[in-house]
């Protein structure tokens, strides 16, 4: 019995000891739960000294409805002297905070035989239940995401895959988990390409941001923007155990894409570059997060705008940023602003406009606390209308030029007309008047007669001007040069220029022969010339210069004065059919008309530039080659009869 007594005492020294040195919290409670032993970890679990403990029961411990469940299960136990283990219960700690342990329990019997009580063992695991907790709700943000949501292994193995992803690939989770593309996609070309997409990942340990193209197994067509993340080793080595990846079904957008590529094959680069800019800033507009966008529109490098004002990125000397005048109060007011015109301003100084939204972000007091900025680059959509508007531009000039056109054509006509039916008139008044000079016997009859003649005669030629137009005359297109027929034009009017004090300034390129009709053309520059020495009565200079335009595969002609100018509101109707600049007499105001047609005629163009008191220039504009016909006749003919 002594022997006994000693072996006991000895186990339960150990038995203390072992109590002592351990984690856990060991306790014993007889059969009706009282604490009859505690150790001493009882202070760092629950904060309670030992004394505390003993003689409480469990469920005195515990919030009042964890007492009742955890009390019937004990009483359970109790009736059938069975143990239980990793009985998880609420506890409340001495200092009020709730402590989750993990209680497991074996029955001691006395030397009967009868139930004595339990021993067992208590285990913190809070921080481990608040991290299953938490795990609960990643898998939760995972399986339900927007996103397609997949982690692979080295073998491109699919070891979770969220719905969104299943939804993809059309097939249940069966048949997606532990299998890899090529036994999942029905076209193996796809699934190669996201293999060797995988590997790349693998190998160069960095993500890859990818755009996808897969048939699922409904037959469809499907686009993904998709990012693979690698995902490395906790041993601290470094080494890539497989990637998570994150997809976005992007089809209809990349539907619309193809169909905006379509009407214009140069919007999809634009479009593939719209990445809008991210800024974050805090209540008193310092920049806390910003994207990679950001960083890449402006120049910028991170570190270099964290914690700065918001307006570092902002054009200065105006109203531009969210964080004055009215757009912050509208911003405060509504929560938000959408669409406003605004400019960046990059490290380097450019200005970038854009157009910036933003909203506002606050507490659960409803107390500011920042502002969330998303700007879109402008400068492409800004490029595009005024290209737009140059197209406009160019229209409305045409359409000027072919009313101008028929203007002409159909005064040519009237014109035309009137001068065949006072042509016969005027010359048999000419030959009578030409007669009564000769046999006129009264002198005063004679001096009314000649005032009478030169006017007269000034009608005829006038109406001869007309007919000239009216001829229905064709001419044959043929090569000439330009040089020769200017050099054949001054030739025969420079004596006169030089007797008015008029210089002429040549400046004659090698031109390539044209296809022209040299008469009219020498017509044209006569004319040209004649109207710019008008101009200067007091003398001055003609600059003409010559020169080939071979991007367009024209020459150019060009004609300045240093005359009085052409009034700008005249500029307009410079090569109307009888309107002139000259003084009332010395014009009829058809030379411009003339060259204007002629110059048609040939496909080319006549264009004017003019300052008053500086000077005006005459562009001509030839094309090397001719119009698709041979023959061609003058616009104003086209339609008269002979």
């Amino acid at each position: 019995m002594r022997r006994k007594k000693v072996k006991k005492g000895k186990n339960e020294k150990k038995f203390k000891n072992l109590t002592e040195i351990t984690t856990d919290w060991i306790w014993e409670v007889d059969k009706n739960g009282i604490y009859t032993y505690v150790s001493p970890k009882v202070k760092e679990l629950l904060g309670y000294e030992v004394s505390e403990i003993l003689g409480k029961t469990p469920f005195d411990l515990m919030p009042e409805e964890e007492a009742e469940r955890v009390s019937r299960i004990f009483r359970e136990k109790v009736i059938y002297k069975r143990p239980f283990y990793g009985l998880e219960n609420i506890n409340y700690h001495k200092d009020g905070h709730l402590i989750i342990l993990e209680t497991s329990g074996i029955p001691i019997f006395d030397e009967k035989g009868q139930l004595k009580g339990y021993r067992g063992i208590d285990r913190d695991i809070t921080e481990r239940k608040r991290a299953e907790d938490k795990l609960k709700q990643y898998q939760f943000m995972v399986e339900f995401a927007h996103d397609a949501i997949f982690f692979k292994d080295l073998k491109s193995r699919y070891i979770i895959a969220n719905n969104k992803t299943l939804e993809a690939f059309g097939l249940p989770r069966e048949k997606v988990i532990g299998k890899n593309d090529y036994e999942i996609m029905p076209d193996k070309k796809e699934a190669r390409m996201n293999v060797e997409d995988d590997q790349i990942v693998f190998k160069t340990g960095k993500p890859k941001e990818i755009v996808k193209h897969i048939t699922g197994a409904d037959g469809n067509e499907y686009w993904f923007q998709a990012i693979k993340t690698p995902q490395f080793d906790d041993k601290g080595k470094g080494n890539v155990v497989g990637l998570v990846g994150v997809a976005r079904d992007v089809t209809e957008l990349k539907r619309a894409q193809d169909e905006v590529v379509a009407a214009r094959d140069y919007t999809d680069n634009i479009i593939k570059s719209m990445i809008d800019t991210l800024i974050v800033a805090d209540s008193k507009g310092k920049i806390k997060t910003i994207n990679p966008a950001t960083v890449n529109l402006l120049g910028y490098k991170e570190e270099e705008l964290i914690d700065k004002p918001v307006a570092t990125v902002f054009e200065k000397g105006k109203e531009v940023t969210p964080f004055k005048g009215t757009r912050m109060k509208k911003l405060i007011e509504e929560g938000s602003i959408r669409d406003y015109d605004m400019t960046y301003k990059t490290k380097s100084g450019e200005k970038i406009p854009v157009s910036f939204s933003g909203s506002v972000m606050r507490d659960k007091e409803e107390n500011l606390i920042g502002i969330i900025g998303v700007a879109r680059d402008m400068r492409e959509t800004r490029k595009l209308i005024s290209n737009l508007e140059n197209v406009i531009q160019e229209l409305e000039q045409t359409q000027n030029q072919l009313i101008q056109k028929e203007k002409m054509a159909s005064i040519g006509q009237l014109a035309a007309g009137v001068a065949h039916e006072l042509n016969n008139p005027l010359t048999i008044i000419l030959g009578h008047l030409e007669l009564l000079l000769k046999e006129a016997k009264d002198q005063k009859i004679k001096n009314d007669l000649k005032i009478v003649y030169p006017e007269t005669k000034r009608c005829a030629e006038i109406v001869e001007s007309l007919l000239e137009f009216s001829r229905k005359s064709e001419f044959k297109l043929e090569p000439v040069s330009i040089n020769r027929i200017l050099t054949s034009t001054l030739r025969l009017i420079e004596y006169q220029l030089t007797l008015k004090n008029i210089k002429v300034i040549k400046y004659k390129h090698s031109l390539p022969k044209i296809s022209g009709d040299a008469n009219r053309l020498r017509q044209v520059f006569n004319n040209l010339i004649w109207n710019a020495s008008a101009s200067m009565p007091k003398g001055g200079e003609i600059r003409i210069s010559t020169f080939p335009d071979d991007e367009k595969k024209n020459v150019k002609i060009v004609f300045s004065d240093t005359g009085r100018g052409i009034p700008e509101e005249k500029q307009k109707r410079i090569f109307d059919p009888f309107f002139t600049t000259a003084e009332p007499g010395k014009g009829i105001g058809l030379g411009l008309y003339a060259s204007y047609t002629i110059i048609d005629a040939h496909g080319g163009k006549i264009e004017v530039e003019s300052q008053l008191n500086k000077g005006s220039t005459f562009t001509v504009t030839l094309p090397l080659t001719p119009p698709k016909s041979g023959k061609t006749r003058l616009p104003h003919q086209r339609s008269i009869k002979a």
